[in-house]
């Protein structure tokens, strides 16, 4: 049997398939029903996607388009009403819920004052139990008066029974800060307890105040040592730390050690060393083992005997004794006094601070060591003593060029008073006992660069003058004038060969002042060539003690003041050029007897044989002055022999126009006589040129000899090469 096809006019046919499937199973087999069935829902899976398919828009809107759609109203009381109910059903149950904490932190706030008040209570029980257990560690009877009776003071023998008290005392002390920091009802209960706890306090003090004098003596005494005594004084220092009274223990060490040292003072009041001498006696024979016990209770807690008690007491009698001390007016007075106070500052640190952990940071910082410092006025001390040193110092620079004075001797074989000025400032600052203070070595170091710059200033504007000095001498002489040597023999200006160098005229002023200005020079250029090494032996013997040890830059140090010396060298070009004239000069007055040596040659019959007298002193007055300057091997050699180069540069070209010139004439006279004579003249006879040049040859190599004594052998000198190409040489 086969389903029939649904009606397409009967959109709202139903077949139970379940029903038909029951009433035919014994007419159809199940294997055609399922044939059937499958069939049919293929055909029913068409209709619908072609259905759909007919339609696609209307399927996708069947969601949205809602049948029988109509907007709601705009004032709906059916939805508005239940929206209220539930509102104020809200606002009812918050009230009821802050209600509820209201009354829950009410009762916590009770709870908490209970809890508050209970555990006063407690604190109040326990101080009055301590107060009652330390009136009977300390043995204080209460009368019904409330006054006390007299203490029994034997427990203070037993040194555990007293840290036990001060333990508890202690305890007592926490506990009531306690109570009163929790105020309320509580505290005015306290008060009635706070004369207890006074007359504890007082017994407590008491005790410790007589165990503690007692134990200080019989420590601090030095003719023997008391086992018992140390024992009891640690035990006695413990108490006080444990009751947080270290301090007290301070001032109860004052009682003993200011009356000593106001002895000291008033016996040596008038020696400040004396005093700092006896107060280190004191404090090694007297406090050393109390200040080893004392560090080993108060170790922690910063607190030091020396540094917070007896340095305090140091500090303060010595303002009261020796106010005068720290006078920087009196600047002797000043520096032995600040002398003995920085050395009693080093005992005290070497001995008794260096090993303890801090205590040298807390000696140097700690306010009254930084007070009673202060009050040596460093500043107006090196004002004074560097016022003193320039005052003098400056007096000898301010002489010119021709007044200065040279020395007859030195040590250091200086010739200029400067010099020796400025080594001399040097050794007062660096070497003087009286002057140099170690605070003050920075100021030193830049006063002695000072000085250095200043006797270079001093170089440089004598170096100036120099030529302008020269120029006003010269053009100051209107006369010819005699030309003495840097010796005190004279050589006189004019050509006369009949005159000697002993039967000159006095000294004029011109020659004079050149001698003084040229016996300057050397003096100037001697020093020079001394003076680096000087200084260079003063800074390793004098200025390197002074440094702290172990000082990294020493090194740098002395090259920036050997830097400053040698930078005095550089004026030595200057002197060399400006004095060469005054040289030159002087060398060039024996050339004025190359005329005579001429005309003698030229009357005589005979060949020359040797060289004339007058080149031996041509270059006599250059080989003075050079053997003035001392012979340093530390100078450059070549800045002397450049030297002298150009002084016989200068008169090489001077005797080069005057044998030019004499040779010429020669030359012309010669010439001149051979026309006269004409046929008369005798062919290969020896003229007058002939001798001539033969003398200015032996002349001129006997000149050359002389440079080369002066100046050493392989100088090369251009006007002399010039010179002996006019003889052939």
């Amino acid at each position: 049997m086969s389903i029939p096809p649904a009606d397409e006019e009967a959109d709202t046919l139903v077949v139970d398939l379940d029903d038909a499937t029951a009433a035919r199973i014994h007419e159809v087999g199940l294997a055609t029903l399922r044939g059937e069935a499958s069939s049919r829902l293929s055909s029913l899976k068409g209709e619908l996607v072609d259905l759909i398919n007919s339609d696609y828009a209307a399927f996708i809107g069947i969601s949205t388009a809602l049948r029988n759609y109509r907007p709601l109203p705009d004032n709906n009381d059916s939805l508005n009403d239940p929206i209220a109910a539930i509102k104020d059903a809200l606002t009812a149950s918050r009230n009821d819920l802050a209600s509820m904490a209201n009354e829950i932190k009410t009762m916590l706030d009770e709870r908490a004052k209970l809890r508050d008040k209970k555990a006063a209570l407690q604190t109040f029980l326990s101080i009055e139990e301590s107060v009652g257990k330390l009136e009977g560690l300390l043995g204080v009877a209460q009368r019904e008066d409330g006054k006390t009776s007299e203490l029994d003071l034997n427990s203070s023998d037993d040194g555990k029974l007293v840290e036990r008290v001060a333990i508890e005392y202690n305890q007592l002390l926490f506990l009531v800060s306690s109570a009163e920091k929790s105020g309320g009802s509580e505290v005015s209960v306290l008060k009635t307890l706070s004369w207890r706890i006074d007359r504890i306090k007082s017994a407590l003090t008491s005790i410790l105040k007589d165990t503690l004098e007692t134990s200080l003596n019989a420590v601090s005494n030095p003719d023997r040592f008391d086992k018992t005594a140390s024992s009891s004084l640690t035990q006695c220092l413990r108490t006080y730390l444990l009751v947080d009274r270290v301090k007290d223990a301070g001032v109860e060490l004052r009682v003993i050690v200011s009356p000593a040292i106001e002895k000291i003072a008033t016996t040596f009041c008038q020696t400040l060393d004396k005093f700092y001498a006896e107060v280190l006696l004191y404090i090694s024979s007297r406090m050393s083992r109390i200040l080893d016990i004392s560090r080993q209770v108060f170790g922690t807690t910063g607190y030091d005997f020396l540094t917070d008690e007896i340095m305090v007491m140091v500090w303060s009698i010595l303002s009261k004794y020796f106010h005068g001390a720290w006078n920087a007016g009196l600047p002797d007075s000043f520096h032995h006094n600040y002398l003995a106070t920085t050395q009693f500052i080093d005992s005290i640190e070497k001995l008794y601070l260096h090993d303890v952990p801090g205590a040298l940071l807390h000696f140097r910082k700690h306010p009254s060591t930084v007070e009673f410092l202060k009050r040596w006025n460093l500043e107006v001390y090196y004002r004074i003593r560097i016022k003193e040193l320039v005052t003098s110092y400056d007096l000898v620079f301010e002489s010119n060029i021709l007044q200065v004075q040279l020395l007859a001797e030195s040590p250091e074989g200086f010739k200029l008073q400067q010099s020796a000025a400025l080594l001399s400032t040097l050794r007062n600052v660096w070497s003087n006992d009286k002057i140099y203070l170690p605070a003050l070595i920075s100021g030193f170091w830049k006063f002695s660069l000072q000085c250095l710059n200043r006797y270079h200033a001093w170089l440089q504007e004598l170096a100036g003058s120099l030529g302008q000095t020269l120029k006003e001498i010269n053009e100051s002489s209107t006369t010819t004038t005699s030309i003495p040597t840097l010796n005190g023999t004279e050589t006189n200006g004019a050509s006369s060969p009949a005159v000697s160098t002993s039967s000159l005229a006095p000294v004029a002023p011109v020659a004079a002042q050149e001698d003084a200005i040229m016996l300057v020079v050397a003096a100037i250029l001697g020093d020079l060539s001394l003076i680096a090494g000087v200084l260079t032996k003063f800074f390793d013997d004098s200025i390197t003690e002074r440094l702290p040890l172990g000082f990294p830059s020493t090194q740098v140090l002395k090259q920036q003041f050997l830097d400053a010396a040698h930078a005095l060298q550089d004026v030595i070009s200057e002197y060399q050029t400006k004095s060469a004239s005054v040289l030159v000069k002087r060398c060039c007055v024996a050339l004025d007897q190359v005329s005579v040596v001429v005309q003698r040659t030229g009357f005589s019959s005979n060949m020359p044989t040797s060289a004339s007298a007058y080149v031996s002193k041509i270059l006599a007055p250059a080989s003075e002055f050079f053997a003035r300057i001392p012979a340093n091997p530390e100078e450059d050699p070549h800045s002397l022999k450049k030297w002298k180069i150009l002084v016989i540069d200068g008169v090489s070209t001077r005797y080069h126009s005057i044998v030019g010139q004499q040779l010429e004439d020669v030359a012309k006279l010669d010439r001149y006589k051979s026309r006269r004579k004409g046929k008369d003249a005798v062919e290969g006879a020896v003229t007058a040129y002939d001798k001539i040049k033969q003398q200015m040859t032996m002349d001129i190599g006997q000149y050359k000899s002389e440079i080369e004594t002066l100046v050493g052998e392989g100088a090369v000198v251009e006007s002399l090469v010039s010179l002996n190409g006019l003889v052939g040489l």
